[in-house]
C-alpha cells in the first residue's frame, strides 16, 4: 500500500475513529442511555498526521 493512497487514508481514518472511541466505550459501556456520535478523533488524527509527515506543507482551513 502506497503511503499517499486513498486506501491508506481511509484505513488511518477508520482506525483513528475506533481508537478514539475506546475510552468513551470503556467508561460508558454499561450505560444504555449514553449515546455518542462524532468524528473529531478521526479528524484530529488526520490533521496531526499530516503535520507530522509533511511539516512544510500548507494547512488550509475553511470556516
Amino acid at each position: 500500500m502506497r503511503f499517499g493512497s486513498k486506501y491508506y487514508f481511509l484505513l488511518m481514518y477508520v482506525g483513528a475513529l475506533v481508537v478514539s472511541s475506546l475510552p468513551a466505550l470503556l467508561k460508558h459501556g454499561d450505560n444504555q442511555h449514553y449515546t455518542s456520535l462524532g468524528a473529531s478523533g478521526g479528524v484530529a488524527a488526520v490533521i496531526f498526521s499530516g503535520i507530522v509527515f509533511f511539516p512544510g506543507a500548507a494547512f488550509l482551513s475553511f470556516y
